[in-house]
This record gives C-alpha cells, structure tokens and sequence, in this order.
C-alpha cells in the first residue's frame, strides 16, 4: 500500500477510495489494490466530498 501511494504521490494524484474491501490479495499471494486508475472515470474521497456534499465516502474508522 504504501508503494502503491508513493507512485500516486510522485504523479501528484490520490491513490482513491483506500478502505478494506479495495484490497486483494490474488492466488498468487501478491496484494493488488483497486485505485483510481483501476476504474476509469472514478474519483477519489476528497473530490467525492467536495463534489457532493451528501456523497458516501469511507473515511477510516473510528475505534473507541
């Protein structure tokens, strides 16, 4: 994950919607992650957020 988020760093773009269930690990045992390059047209949180207020965006999590 965090290669993954330097490349998009270096290109000044976000990585995405980074939560659990963007995150595959195949038969092979190598991780992949589904960013926004993955999908065409998708945007990231911050955009999704600033675009539409009333959008659903995972944030993290809050552990009490």
């Amino acid at each position: 994950m965090i290669r993954a988020g330097n490349k998009f760093e270096r290109i000044k773009k976000k990585i995405g919607n980074m939560h659990p269930n963007n995150i595959l690990i195949n038969d092979d045992g190598q991780i992949k992650i589904i960013a926004t390059c993955s999908i065409p047209g998708e945007i990231d949180n911050f955009e999704l957020m600033t675009e539409n207020h009333e959008g659903l965006a995972f944030l993290g999590m809050i552990k009490y």
